[in-house]
Protein backbone atom coordinates (compact mmCIF):
# COMPACT_ATOMS: atom_id res chain seq x y z
CA UNK A 1 0.00 0.00 0.00
CA UNK A 2 1.79 3.04 -1.08
CA UNK A 3 0.05 6.63 -0.81
CA UNK A 4 0.50 10.06 -3.33
CA UNK A 5 -0.62 13.70 -3.35
CA UNK A 6 -3.46 14.71 -5.57
CA UNK A 7 -3.03 17.19 -7.94
CA UNK A 8 -5.95 16.69 -9.99
CA UNK A 9 -8.90 17.87 -8.16
CA UNK A 10 -12.69 19.39 -9.28
CA UNK A 11 -14.64 21.72 -7.54
CA UNK A 12 -17.72 20.26 -6.19
CA UNK A 13 -20.92 21.33 -3.85
CA UNK A 14 -18.84 19.01 -0.94
CA UNK A 15 -15.77 21.50 -1.87
CA UNK A 16 -12.81 20.10 -3.75
CA UNK A 17 -12.41 16.15 -4.56
CA UNK A 18 -10.55 14.10 -7.02
CA UNK A 19 -11.57 14.55 -10.49
CA UNK A 20 -12.41 10.20 -10.51
CA UNK A 21 -14.74 10.79 -7.70
CA UNK A 22 -18.40 11.17 -7.84
CA UNK A 23 -20.60 13.48 -5.35
CA UNK A 24 -24.17 11.43 -4.38
CA UNK A 25 -26.32 11.83 -1.92
CA UNK A 26 -26.94 9.18 1.22
CA UNK A 27 -30.21 8.35 -0.31
CA UNK A 28 -28.29 7.04 -3.18
CA UNK A 29 -26.23 4.48 -1.40
CA UNK A 30 -28.52 3.93 1.11
CA UNK A 31 -31.61 3.15 3.28
CA UNK A 32 -32.53 5.72 5.89
CA UNK A 33 -35.13 3.91 8.45
CA UNK A 34 -36.14 5.47 11.70
CA UNK A 35 -36.37 3.91 15.00
CA UNK A 36 -39.04 3.87 18.31
CA UNK A 37 -39.39 3.21 21.90
CA UNK A 38 -42.26 -0.20 22.73
CA UNK A 39 -44.28 1.33 25.92
CA UNK A 40 -41.99 0.87 28.64
CA UNK A 41 -44.95 -0.13 30.94
CA UNK A 42 -45.36 -2.92 28.97
CA UNK A 43 -43.18 -5.86 30.60
CA UNK A 44 -44.00 -8.01 27.95
CA UNK A 45 -41.94 -5.68 25.49
CA UNK A 46 -38.44 -5.91 28.09
CA UNK A 47 -38.54 -8.87 30.28
CA UNK A 48 -36.43 -11.33 28.98
CA UNK A 49 -35.78 -9.73 25.76
CA UNK A 50 -32.52 -10.93 23.50
CA UNK A 51 -32.57 -8.20 20.81
CA UNK A 52 -30.37 -5.14 20.84
CA UNK A 53 -32.25 -1.79 21.33
CA UNK A 54 -29.93 0.89 20.57
CA UNK A 55 -29.56 4.43 21.58
CA UNK A 56 -27.35 7.44 21.70
CA UNK A 57 -26.64 6.43 25.46
CA UNK A 58 -24.78 3.02 23.79
CA UNK A 59 -23.07 5.02 20.87
CA UNK A 60 -22.17 7.37 23.28
CA UNK A 61 -19.95 5.00 25.48
CA UNK A 62 -18.15 3.76 22.61
CA UNK A 63 -15.50 6.14 23.07
CA UNK A 64 -13.72 6.23 19.72
CA UNK A 65 -14.18 2.93 18.74
CA UNK A 66 -16.12 2.69 15.80
CA UNK A 67 -18.44 -0.83 15.70
CA UNK A 68 -20.99 -1.77 18.30
CA UNK A 69 -21.67 -5.34 19.44
CA UNK A 70 -24.52 -4.69 21.73
CA UNK A 71 -26.92 -2.65 23.91
CA UNK A 72 -27.60 -1.68 27.26
CA UNK A 73 -31.07 -2.55 26.90
CA UNK A 74 -32.92 -5.26 24.76
CA UNK A 75 -36.55 -5.99 23.69
CA UNK A 76 -38.40 -9.09 22.94
CA UNK A 77 -39.67 -10.68 19.97
CA UNK A 78 -43.12 -9.32 21.26
CA UNK A 79 -42.24 -5.67 21.12
CA UNK A 80 -40.38 -6.24 17.49
CA UNK A 81 -43.61 -7.45 15.65
CA UNK A 82 -46.02 -5.75 17.50
CA UNK A 83 -43.85 -1.86 17.34
CA UNK A 84 -43.33 -3.53 13.51
CA UNK A 85 -39.44 -1.95 14.40
CA UNK A 86 -36.91 -1.73 12.12
CA UNK A 87 -34.04 -4.49 12.59
CA UNK A 88 -31.12 -3.94 10.87
CA UNK A 89 -28.36 -5.92 9.17
CA UNK A 90 -24.97 -6.58 10.53
CA UNK A 91 -22.66 -4.52 9.27
CA UNK A 92 -25.17 -1.21 8.50
CA UNK A 93 -24.51 1.59 9.90
CA UNK A 94 -26.32 3.40 13.27
CA UNK A 95 -26.32 7.24 13.58
CA UNK A 96 -27.56 9.28 16.48
CA UNK A 97 -29.62 12.06 15.33
CA UNK A 98 -30.92 13.14 18.70
CA UNK A 99 -28.94 14.37 21.89
CA UNK A 100 -26.64 14.53 20.70
CA UNK A 101 -26.25 14.42 16.85
CA UNK A 102 -23.32 12.57 15.40
CA UNK A 103 -22.12 9.29 16.96
CA UNK A 104 -21.73 6.60 14.56
CA UNK A 105 -20.95 3.55 14.65
CA UNK A 106 -20.63 -0.14 12.15
CA UNK A 107 -23.00 -2.70 13.64
CA UNK A 108 -21.48 -6.52 14.53
CA UNK A 109 -24.63 -7.84 14.86
CA UNK A 110 -28.63 -7.41 14.58
CA UNK A 111 -30.06 -4.58 16.45
CA UNK A 112 -32.63 -2.32 16.49
CA UNK A 113 -32.89 0.99 18.14
CA UNK A 114 -34.64 3.93 20.05
CA UNK A 115 -35.82 7.41 18.01
CA UNK A 116 -32.64 9.10 18.86
CA UNK A 117 -31.01 6.89 15.90
CA UNK A 118 -31.31 6.36 12.69
CA UNK A 119 -30.43 2.90 10.76
CA UNK A 120 -28.53 3.29 7.53
CA UNK A 121 -28.59 0.20 4.96
CA UNK A 122 -26.65 -0.04 2.37
CA UNK A 123 -28.46 0.26 -0.74
CA UNK A 124 -25.83 -0.75 -3.74
CA UNK A 125 -22.63 -3.43 -3.22
CA UNK A 126 -20.08 -0.34 -4.50
CA UNK A 127 -19.77 1.32 -0.80
CA UNK A 128 -17.88 0.13 1.87
CA UNK A 129 -19.95 0.99 5.19
CA UNK A 130 -16.65 1.17 7.27
CA UNK A 131 -15.75 4.09 4.79
CA UNK A 132 -18.65 6.15 5.72
CA UNK A 133 -18.67 5.52 9.18
CA UNK A 134 -15.29 7.51 9.45
CA UNK A 135 -16.40 10.21 7.03
CA UNK A 136 -19.62 10.92 9.13
CA UNK A 137 -17.57 10.96 12.07
CA UNK A 138 -15.40 13.73 10.28
CA UNK A 139 -18.00 15.76 9.48
CA UNK A 140 -19.96 15.50 13.03
CA UNK A 141 -20.07 19.30 13.25
CA UNK A 142 -21.52 19.97 9.57
CA UNK A 143 -24.62 17.34 10.53
CA UNK A 144 -25.19 19.22 14.08
CA UNK A 145 -25.58 22.31 11.74
CA UNK A 146 -27.84 20.81 9.66
CA UNK A 147 -30.36 19.73 12.97
CA UNK A 148 -33.49 21.83 13.49
CA UNK A 149 -35.11 22.11 16.60
CA UNK A 150 -35.10 24.56 19.41
CA UNK A 151 -35.51 22.40 22.26
CA UNK A 152 -32.60 20.31 21.30
CA UNK A 153 -31.12 19.35 18.04
CA UNK A 154 -32.35 16.48 15.56
CA UNK A 155 -31.27 15.54 12.22
CA UNK A 156 -34.54 14.86 10.36
CA UNK A 157 -34.49 11.54 7.79
CA UNK A 158 -35.17 14.23 5.38
CA UNK A 159 -31.88 16.35 5.89
CA UNK A 160 -29.72 13.31 6.00
CA UNK A 161 -30.75 11.23 3.04
CA UNK A 162 -30.00 14.60 1.15
CA UNK A 163 -26.56 14.52 2.97
CA UNK A 164 -24.04 14.95 -0.34
CA UNK A 165 -21.47 12.87 0.57
CA UNK A 166 -18.09 11.70 -1.95
CA UNK A 167 -18.39 8.33 -3.66
CA UNK A 168 -14.40 7.15 -4.28
CA UNK A 169 -13.74 4.03 -6.09
CA UNK A 170 -14.66 0.72 -4.04
CA UNK A 171 -11.32 -0.29 -3.60
CA UNK A 172 -10.25 3.07 -2.35
CA UNK A 173 -12.88 3.00 0.10
CA UNK A 174 -11.89 -0.24 1.41
CA UNK A 175 -8.12 0.64 2.12
CA UNK A 176 -8.70 3.70 3.41
CA UNK A 177 -11.06 1.96 6.11
CA UNK A 178 -8.93 -0.63 6.60
CA UNK A 179 -5.73 2.01 7.37
CA UNK A 180 -8.51 3.85 9.84
CA UNK A 181 -9.22 1.18 11.36
CA UNK A 182 -5.90 0.19 12.16
CA UNK A 183 -5.43 3.37 13.80
CA UNK A 184 -8.68 2.73 16.22
CA UNK A 185 -6.56 -1.18 17.03
CA UNK A 186 -3.85 0.70 17.87
CA UNK A 187 -5.61 3.40 20.27
CA UNK A 188 -7.46 0.39 21.72
CA UNK A 189 -4.75 -1.41 22.52
CA UNK A 190 -3.43 1.48 24.01
CA UNK A 191 -6.36 2.05 26.39
CA UNK A 192 -6.50 -1.63 27.29
CA UNK A 193 -2.58 -0.94 28.47
CA UNK A 194 -3.40 2.10 30.69
CA UNK A 195 -6.16 0.18 32.03
CA UNK A 196 -4.14 -2.57 32.80
CA UNK A 197 -1.54 -0.37 34.66
CA UNK A 198 -3.64 1.22 36.42
CA UNK A 199 -5.28 -1.38 37.80
CA UNK A 200 -1.49 -2.54 38.92
CA UNK A 201 -0.96 0.73 40.25
CA UNK A 202 -4.23 0.80 42.33
CA UNK A 203 -3.25 -2.81 43.88
CA UNK A 204 0.27 -1.85 44.83
CA UNK A 205 -0.51 1.58 46.16
CA UNK A 206 -3.27 -0.94 48.23
CA UNK A 207 -0.35 -3.04 49.32
CA UNK A 208 2.54 -0.65 50.11
CA UNK A 209 0.65 1.72 52.04
CA UNK A 210 -0.61 -0.44 54.37
CA UNK A 211 1.78 -3.38 54.04
CA UNK A 212 4.92 -1.87 53.14
CA UNK A 213 7.47 -3.67 51.81
CA UNK A 214 8.63 -7.49 52.90
CA UNK A 215 7.38 -7.05 56.34
CA UNK A 216 6.50 -10.26 58.71
CA UNK A 217 5.84 -8.09 61.68
CA UNK A 218 2.74 -6.08 62.41
CA UNK A 219 0.59 -4.00 64.97
CA UNK A 220 -2.79 -2.93 65.60
CA UNK A 221 -3.48 0.71 65.64
CA UNK A 222 -6.24 2.73 65.61
CA UNK A 223 -6.51 2.72 61.78
CA UNK A 224 -6.22 -0.89 61.09
CA UNK A 225 -3.14 -3.38 61.01
CA UNK A 226 0.51 -1.79 60.24
CA UNK A 227 3.87 -2.79 59.81
CA UNK A 228 5.36 -3.29 63.56
CA UNK A 229 8.39 -0.68 63.04
CA UNK A 230 5.96 1.95 61.39
CA UNK A 231 3.32 4.50 62.79
CA UNK A 232 0.29 6.75 62.78
CA UNK A 233 0.64 10.39 63.21
CA UNK A 234 -1.63 13.74 62.46
CA UNK A 235 -0.77 15.62 59.74
CA UNK A 236 -0.21 18.76 61.39
CA UNK A 237 2.62 16.75 63.63
CA UNK A 238 4.60 16.19 59.99
CA UNK A 239 3.94 19.52 58.22
CA UNK A 240 6.41 22.41 59.54
CA UNK A 241 3.42 24.95 58.19
CA UNK A 242 0.07 24.39 56.42
CA UNK A 243 -1.97 27.72 55.72
CA UNK A 244 -4.71 28.71 53.29
CA UNK A 245 -3.32 30.49 49.96
CA UNK A 246 -3.84 34.39 48.90
CA UNK A 247 -6.74 36.12 47.68
CA UNK A 248 -6.62 37.15 44.02
CA UNK A 249 -8.38 37.02 40.61
CA UNK A 250 -7.13 35.48 37.26
CA UNK A 251 -7.27 38.13 34.26
CA UNK A 252 -6.62 37.50 30.77
CA UNK A 253 -3.53 40.31 30.14
CA UNK A 254 -0.30 39.29 30.74
CA UNK A 255 0.99 40.08 34.43
CA UNK A 256 4.19 38.95 36.64
CA UNK A 257 2.05 36.78 38.27
CA UNK A 258 0.81 33.22 37.44
CA UNK A 259 -2.37 31.80 39.59
CA UNK A 260 -2.83 27.99 40.58
CA UNK A 261 -6.35 27.71 41.55
CA UNK A 262 -8.90 24.71 42.38
CA UNK A 263 -9.90 24.22 38.72
CA UNK A 264 -6.03 23.74 37.17
CA UNK A 265 -6.18 20.63 39.86
CA UNK A 266 -6.95 17.73 37.93
CA UNK A 267 -6.13 13.95 38.57
CA UNK A 268 -3.60 15.06 40.81
CA UNK A 269 -1.81 17.06 38.26
CA UNK A 270 -1.67 21.23 36.99
CA UNK A 271 -0.50 22.33 33.63
CA UNK A 272 2.04 24.56 35.05
CA UNK A 273 2.46 26.32 31.92
CA UNK A 274 -1.09 27.01 31.40
CA UNK A 275 -2.22 28.57 34.50
CA UNK A 276 -3.90 32.18 34.18
CA UNK A 277 -1.71 35.34 34.99
CA UNK A 278 -3.70 36.75 37.84
CA UNK A 279 -3.58 39.88 40.31
CA UNK A 280 -3.35 39.67 44.09
CA UNK A 281 -6.56 42.13 45.54
CA UNK A 282 -5.13 42.40 48.78
CA UNK A 283 -1.83 44.05 50.11
CA UNK A 284 0.40 41.26 51.95
CA UNK A 285 3.93 41.93 53.78
CA UNK A 286 4.35 38.23 53.55
CA UNK A 287 3.33 37.34 49.43
CA UNK A 288 6.99 35.31 49.29
CA UNK A 289 5.42 32.32 51.66
CA UNK A 290 2.52 32.40 48.78
CA UNK A 291 4.82 31.69 45.84
CA UNK A 292 5.12 27.95 44.99
CA UNK A 293 8.24 25.77 45.20
CA UNK A 294 9.46 22.35 44.45
CA UNK A 295 8.74 19.80 47.64
CA UNK A 296 5.39 21.74 48.32
CA UNK A 297 2.21 20.23 48.65
CA UNK A 298 -1.50 21.86 48.01
CA UNK A 299 -4.68 20.72 48.43
CA UNK A 300 -7.92 22.09 47.28
CA UNK A 301 -10.39 23.09 50.18
CA UNK A 302 -13.37 23.57 47.69
CA UNK A 303 -14.15 22.18 44.62
CA UNK A 304 -12.80 18.82 44.85
CA UNK A 305 -12.05 18.98 48.01
CA UNK A 306 -9.49 16.73 49.19
CA UNK A 307 -7.73 17.08 45.50
CA UNK A 308 -4.02 17.69 45.95
CA UNK A 309 -0.80 18.10 43.52
CA UNK A 310 2.97 18.33 44.38
CA UNK A 311 5.07 21.23 43.21
CA UNK A 312 7.62 18.49 41.70
CA UNK A 313 9.49 21.11 39.36
CA UNK A 314 10.90 24.80 39.64
CA UNK A 315 8.17 27.24 38.95
CA UNK A 316 8.79 31.20 38.92
CA UNK A 317 6.03 33.67 40.47
CA UNK A 318 3.53 31.27 40.49
CA UNK A 319 1.49 31.67 43.75
CA UNK A 320 -1.65 29.74 44.81
CA UNK A 321 -5.49 30.84 45.57
CA UNK A 322 -7.71 31.28 48.52
CA UNK A 323 -9.30 27.94 48.50
CA UNK A 324 -6.07 25.99 48.42
CA UNK A 325 -4.22 24.98 51.46
CA UNK A 326 -0.17 24.51 51.12
CA UNK A 327 1.43 22.10 53.16
CA UNK A 328 5.34 22.56 53.56
CA UNK A 329 6.54 19.02 55.37
CA UNK A 330 9.07 18.63 57.97
CA UNK A 331 12.12 16.50 57.06
CA UNK A 332 11.14 13.09 58.12
CA UNK A 333 8.20 12.86 55.50
CA UNK A 334 8.91 12.27 51.92
CA UNK A 335 6.78 14.57 49.54
CA UNK A 336 5.66 11.82 47.23
CA UNK A 337 5.28 9.18 49.38
CA UNK A 338 2.83 11.87 51.16
CA UNK A 339 1.20 12.62 47.28
CA UNK A 340 0.72 8.91 46.97
CA UNK A 341 -0.99 8.85 50.35
CA UNK A 342 -3.47 11.94 49.77
CA UNK A 343 -4.26 9.37 46.28
CA UNK A 344 -5.31 6.31 48.36
CA UNK A 345 -8.23 4.53 48.98
CA UNK A 346 -7.23 5.10 52.80
CA UNK A 347 -7.16 8.71 52.61
CA UNK A 348 -10.75 9.38 50.64
CA UNK A 349 -12.44 6.21 52.04
CA UNK A 350 -11.48 6.30 55.59
CA UNK A 351 -10.72 9.87 56.10
CA UNK A 352 -12.35 12.33 53.77
CA UNK A 353 -15.23 10.87 53.53
CA UNK A 354 -16.11 10.37 57.19
CA UNK A 355 -16.11 14.23 57.98
CA UNK A 356 -18.59 15.15 54.86
CA UNK A 357 -20.08 12.06 53.42
CA UNK A 358 -19.97 10.63 50.42
CA UNK A 359 -19.59 13.76 49.05
CA UNK A 360 -17.00 16.46 50.40
CA UNK A 361 -18.35 19.87 50.07
CA UNK A 362 -14.83 21.68 51.73
CA UNK A 363 -12.03 20.79 54.17
CA UNK A 364 -10.65 23.28 56.49
CA UNK A 365 -7.44 23.44 58.28
CA UNK A 366 -8.21 21.51 61.34
CA UNK A 367 -10.08 18.94 59.68
CA UNK A 368 -6.72 18.41 57.50
CA UNK A 369 -4.23 18.72 60.63
CA UNK A 370 -6.36 15.90 62.29
CA UNK A 371 -6.17 13.61 59.58
CA UNK A 372 -4.18 10.44 60.74
CA UNK A 373 -0.51 9.44 58.14
CA UNK A 374 0.37 6.35 57.99
CA UNK A 375 4.38 6.71 58.34
CA UNK A 376 6.87 4.00 57.51
CA UNK A 377 10.74 4.97 57.85
CA UNK A 378 11.94 7.76 55.46
CA UNK A 379 14.13 5.08 53.31
CA UNK A 380 10.84 2.80 52.78
CA UNK A 381 8.39 6.08 51.96
CA UNK A 382 11.21 7.08 49.13
CA UNK A 383 11.28 3.39 47.92
CA UNK A 384 7.16 3.16 47.88
CA UNK A 385 7.20 6.24 45.97
CA UNK A 386 9.78 5.12 43.70
CA UNK A 387 7.47 2.18 42.94
CA UNK A 388 4.46 4.14 42.41
CA UNK A 389 6.02 6.84 40.60
CA UNK A 390 7.63 4.32 37.93
CA UNK A 391 4.08 3.08 37.35
CA UNK A 392 2.49 6.44 36.87
CA UNK A 393 5.62 7.19 34.59
CA UNK A 394 4.17 3.98 32.27
CA UNK A 395 0.80 5.72 32.18
CA UNK A 396 2.15 8.72 31.49
CA UNK A 397 4.24 7.26 28.30
CA UNK A 398 0.87 5.28 27.12
CA UNK A 399 -1.15 8.36 27.05
CA UNK A 400 1.25 10.25 25.16
CA UNK A 401 1.15 7.57 23.07
CA UNK A 402 -2.80 7.65 23.09
CA UNK A 403 -2.61 10.77 21.77
CA UNK A 404 0.20 10.83 19.28
CA UNK A 405 -1.99 8.02 17.88
CA UNK A 406 -5.55 10.05 17.51
CA UNK A 407 -3.53 13.35 16.03
CA UNK A 408 -2.23 10.32 13.33
CA UNK A 409 -6.21 9.48 13.05
CA UNK A 410 -7.49 13.06 12.76
CA UNK A 411 -5.05 14.15 10.05
CA UNK A 412 -5.36 10.71 8.31
CA UNK A 413 -9.38 11.39 8.53
CA UNK A 414 -8.87 15.25 6.91
CA UNK A 415 -6.23 13.91 4.21
CA UNK A 416 -7.78 10.77 2.77
CA UNK A 417 -11.67 10.74 3.71
CA UNK A 418 -11.09 14.12 1.52
CA UNK A 419 -8.73 12.49 -1.37
CA UNK A 420 -6.09 15.58 -0.63
CA UNK A 421 -4.31 12.23 0.06
CA UNK A 422 -4.71 9.02 -2.37
CA UNK A 423 -4.37 5.69 -1.38
CA UNK A 424 -2.67 3.60 -3.86
CA UNK A 425 -4.35 0.12 -4.50
CA UNK A 426 -2.28 -1.86 -6.19
CA UNK A 427 -3.41 -4.86 -8.59
CA UNK A 428 -2.44 -8.23 -8.25
CA UNK A 429 -2.11 -11.34 -11.15
CA UNK A 430 -4.41 -14.33 -10.78
CA UNK A 431 -0.53 -15.60 -9.04
CA UNK A 432 -0.50 -13.16 -6.42
CA UNK A 433 2.60 -11.10 -7.86
CA UNK A 434 2.12 -7.20 -8.19
CA UNK A 435 0.68 -6.46 -11.73
CA UNK A 436 1.66 -3.33 -13.56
Amino acid sequence: MRFYKETNFKDTEIGRIPKDWEVVRLGELFDVLTGTTPSTKEKKYWEGGTIKWLTPLDLSKLKGKIKIDDSERKITENALEKHNLNLLPRSSLIVSTRAPVGYVAILECEATFNQGCKGLVPKISEINTGYYAYYLLHIRKALEQLSGGSTFKELSKFMLENLLLPLPPLSEQEKIAEILSTVDELIQRTDEIIAKTERLKKGLMQELLTKGIGHKEFKETEIGRIPKDWGVVRLGDIAADMYYGITAKAVNERTPLRMLRTTDIKDYKAEWDNLPFCQITERRKDIQKYFLQIGDLIISRAGTAGMSVLVDKPLKDVIFGSYLIKIKLKENVHPKYLQFFFRSRFYWDHILSGHAGSTLKNINLPVLKATPVILPPIPEQEKIAEILSTVDERIEIERKRKEKLERIKKSLMDLLLTGKIRVRVEEYDNDGREGK
